[in-house]
């Protein structure tokens, strides 16, 4: 684009890097909750374990 204007563009790489946190931001929060819902799980599993054993 030989049009462009320099601050439009300024504006669209603040975006993209804006989005870019936000989504790195939301891939930690999701393999936390991963985590977590694998660590309950995994409770759930030996709880049971332990009570068939009773």
């Amino acid at each position: 684009m030989e049009d462009a204007d320099p601050e439009l563009r300024n504006m669209l790489a603040r975006q993209r890097d804006s989005m870019t946190e936000r989504i790195r931001f939301l891939e930690q929060s999701r393999d936390a909750l991963t985590l977590y819902i694998s660590a309950i799980d995994h409770a759930a599993v030996r709880g049971e374990d332990q009570a068939a054993r009773s």
